[in-house]
């Protein structure tokens, strides 16, 4: 049994690093016209679309095992509508990933894919500050070198060995700041309804999902015009929107595939790669320039993630 779900998790894992990494390249390739809000308000409602038939099937399987007598009913009636204990939370993650998903596709325009790729990897140190503070999980004195280490590399790959905080890129400071709020969300989401089963991360990826494209359709014409509408009808426009949907809802499914194999630490160590394939990948397709500072930067913040993951494992 833990031979074939190490098989499944090694297969959920090569996608998962494969899709993760084309996020930067693809989010990057779009065409200028595609402002970062409508293609975060799109890609919201392609992942709906994705994820719905999912949740579908999801909670006909629960509700057969309730008739088999497999689950009982105050676990069923928790796990298909638990959610609406915490309404309000559940509406404040939704928005908060509708304005993540902006920052994302506006931050790694400005810093590149390489930049990007690397700056995200700051989301273990956030997870474990966030850990603490929500679900008072410990902080040990290893997690903290290896989190300066990981800033160190995190700078040097950044400013090219300068480590010129005032000619930071803002791209890397919009990133930055969007991990710090997806982590929070993160956070939040397994403490009140993950640990509590008042949910499943497929019917969270749905219910998230659906609220940021709810909050970003009804916002977006605040700040654009409405002839934007024209640029959906763009065929090209309409194949990153897409593409970019359904390489990222994917990407999601295969995490939580992932998870549910290998584990957190596991998972976490092995999906530390991506950023490996998206320098490749930037290089080759986009033409940036990959630097010794990149990649010596890479290896410190892949190693730094390595252990803290490692050890916050052996404190569990």
């Amino acid at each position: 049994m833990e031979d074939n779900n190490l098989k499944k998790g090694i297969f959920f894992g090569i996608l998962c690093i494969f899709l993760f990494s084309l996020t930067p390249i693809i989010a990057n390739s779009r065409p200028k016209a595609l402002d970062p809000y409508l293609f975060a308000t799109t890609t919201s409602i392609i992942e709906v679309f994705l994820f719905l038939p999912i949740m579908l099937a999801e909670r006909r399987k629960m509700r057969s095992k309730f008739d088999k007598n497999l689950i009982s009913e105050e676990e069923i009636n928790s796990l298909l509508y638990g959610y609406k204990n915490n309404k309000f939370l559940l509406i404040y993650v939704g928005i908060t990933f509708g304005v993540v998903q902006i920052m994302l596709f506006w931050g790694l325009r400005l810093a590149g894919a390489i930049n990007g790729s690397i700056t995200l990897k700051t989301a273990v140190f956030f997870s474990l500050i966030f850990g603490y503070l929500i679900n008072r999980e410990k902080i040990s004195k290893n997690q903290v070198f290896f989190s300066i280490l990981l800033f160190f590399g995190l700078l040097l790959a950044v400013t090219q060995g300068t480590f010129n905080l005032l000619g930071l890129n803002i791209g890397v400071l919009i990133l930055f700041i969007s991990v710090i709020m997806w982590t929070q969300a993160h956070a939040l989401t397994n403490r009140f309804f993950f640990e509590t089963k008042e949910s499943t991360t497929i019917q969270m990826c749905f219910m998230r999902n659906t609220i940021s494209g709810l909050f970003l359709v009804f916002t977006y014409f605040i700040f654009f015009p409405l002839e934007n509408v024209n640029l959906l009808f763009d065929s090209i426009n309409l194949f990153f929107i897409i593409l970019m949907g359904i390489s990222y809802g994917t990407a999601l499914f295969c995490w939580y595939k992932l998870l549910s194999y290998l584990g957190t630490s596991k998972s976490s160590v092995m999906a530390s790669g991506d950023v490996i394939i998206t320098m490749i990948f930037a290089t080759i397709l986009l033409g940036e320039f990959l630097t010794i500072y990149h990649i010596i930067g890479t290896i410190i913040v892949i190693i730094s993630v390595i252990m803290i993951v490692k050890t916050r494992k052996g404190m569990e």
